[in-house]
């Protein structure tokens, strides 16, 4: 009976040894692929603001039964210019309407612009804002990481409302390559600022897919969609944002950004 203890003794210390490792191997490629993020999320800062595209905007508003109320689709030229500091994220977005000369564009039903820079939140200046955690690896080899805003911390989006800018609390899961860093995916949730708004929801899932440029040969990784969903009491709004025909400009001008807190 006590040499039989004293196996399963030494059998479970190995179990336990073998378990410490996998789990510090876990640990250590969940920094090794927030690393590679945080590297690319740098880059797609400098690439999303050397192209333009063309951004297909689907705009749906329905009432608390899920009834249509009101939809508004247009196309429009757009630019996004970005700049970020340890302190501050500069953003200056701009829509041209694309439809009928002389027609103009309807007002939109709901703001939803800004949303397919969400990968941003991997960048060095920001990732400390958050708490991430190792999900699983996918059958297409991507890792599944789970985040989490820190209360009081930078975000890289806000609310706008009547009393000011409220930094929206993300948490959600985005999909990375671990052996690029290069972010594919991303689904943030917020349920809202808490009493006295009317905001019960807001969810946000971003694609991105890789973009073949010419004279020379490159291929960055951009937003491809983005659907945004507004929930509150009575009413509901639906965006999705499509960019399609990318094309890489440059500017030789310095350019003041305005500043998003």
């Amino acid at each position: 009976m006590t040499r039989s203890s004293s196996t399963l003794a030494i059998a479970s210390s190995r179990i336990a040894l073998l378990l410490a490792a996998v789990s510090l191997s876990h640990a250590a490629s969940l920094t090794d692929t927030l690393a590679l993020a945080a590297r690319n999320s740098e880059q797609f800062l400098e690439r999303v603001s050397a192209v333009t595209c063309v951004e297909t905007l689907e705009q749906r508003k329905f009432d608390a039964r899920n009834r249509l109320l009101s939809r508004h689709d247009g196309q429009f030229a757009y630019l996004l210019l970005l700049q970020i500091t340890p302190d501050r994220l500069f953003s200056d977005e701009t829509r041209e309407y694309r439809g009928k000369q002389g027609k103009r564009p309807a007002q939109p039903l709901l703001n939803s612009a800004g949303f397919s820079t969400l990968s941003l939140i991997f960048h060095p200046h920001l990732q400390s804002s958050y708490r991430f955690t190792d999900q699983a690896v996918d059958t297409s080899g991507l890792r599944h990481i789970a985040f989490e805003h820190i209360k009081g911390q930078r975000s890289p989006s806000v609310l706008e409302s009547p009393n000011g800018a409220i930094p929206i609390e993300w948490r959600g899961e985005a999909w990375v390559d671990p052996v690029s860093g290069t972010i594919a995916r991303i689904h943030a949730l917020w349920t809202g600022p808490g009493q006295g708004h009317a905001l019960r929801r807001l969810s946000a899932n971003v694609q991105y897919a890789p973009v073949v440029f010419h004279s020379p040969e490159e291929t960055f990784w951009l937003p491809k969609s983005a659907d945004v969903e507004v929930q509150t009491p009575r009413s509901q709004w639906r965006n999705h944002h499509e960019y399609t025909s990318y094309n890489r400009f440059s500017v030789s001008t310095q350019i003041r950004l305005g500043e998003v807190k």
